[in-house]
């Protein structure tokens, strides 16, 4: 099965404004120190190159549950998760700092016996903890609340 991350507004926002402010601090200094064309383009292409980067690891961010395992990738970072060693699931939180192959709020925090604490923000909370319940019955679901996620 797989399932695509979901996409926060303010995660994209994030992302796009640090992007934008990275080109514009580029093109302001060289513009008031008058860079030859070689200097801009040395200083441009890398600079492209962080961009892409930043947005392929917001924008391929997506999970698969195959074989017994969670496999999930965000950008060139891939990784799974057995889960047979997961504990416990918190439904509709947010993990701000640590492992984060996600690019959403109030998404996964999967607790398992090997890796300690991942967050994930699959595109439906529930019909994922349901897929992983099928395969592991004895997993703890936690599930805060809409009023406690505000």
């Amino acid at each position: 099965m797989n399932f695509k991350s979901r996409k926060d507004p303010l995660t994209l926002c994030i992302v796009f404004a640090c992007c934008s402010v990275m080109l514009l601090f580029l093109f302001v200094t060289y513009r008031q120190e008058g860079a030859s064309a070689l200097q801009i383009i040395l200083s441009i292409v890398p600079t492209l190159i962080v961009i892409g980067i930043i947005l392929w690891m917001v924008l391929d961010v997506g999970y698969t549950i195959q074989d017994g395992y969670i496999k999930y990738r965000a950008g060139w970072i891939r990784g799974k998760i057995k889960i047979a060693h997961i504990k416990r699931i918190r439904v509709n939180e947010t993990m701000w700092v640590g492992f984060r192959p996600a690019s959403a709020r109030n998404g996964l925090i999967i607790e398992n016996k090997k890796q300690g604490e991942i967050y994930i923000s699959p595109d439906s909370n529930d019909s994922f903890v349901d897929a992983l319940l099928l395969i592991n019955p004895a997993i703890q679901i936690h599930r805060k609340s809409a009023l406690e996620t505000s």
